[in-house]
């Protein structure tokens, strides 16, 4: 399981992706003397990657396992995904009640 910092970045290299603390966006926005395949990075864009990868730190912490186990067959991945699916559904439904609300009071 990954506890410290010091273990997601072991994690993430043995992953062979970016750890925490290198993420796109960490780089100057526009291109760079030492790097000028860098180019600026959408920031919408940076900030969901972010979230990203907090999120599969806390998933790791919390359950030791990530999307690459083996314990689950395709089928139970979309069932996984369609009960993920539906709860998006609901928070949308809720959303633009709110949106009515707030017209309706203008």
């Amino acid at each position: 399981m990954v506890g410290s910092k010091q273990d997601w970045d072991d994690y993430a290299r043995k992953m062979q992706g970016p750890s925490w603390r290198t993420y796109p966006h960490a780089s100057p926005p526009s291109e760079t003397p030492d790097a000028p395949h860098l180019k600026r990075v959408d920031p919408n864009v940076c900030t969901v990657t972010e979230k990203y990868f907090v999120r599969a730190r806390q998933g790791m912490e919390k359950y030791g396992v990530d999307t690459t186990r083996k314990d689950l067959s395709t089928t139970e991945w979309l069932v996984h995904l369609q009960e993920e699916l539906m709860d998006a559904t609901v928070y949308i439904e809720r959303l633009l009640g709110d949106i009515d609300d707030i017209k309706q009071n203008l």
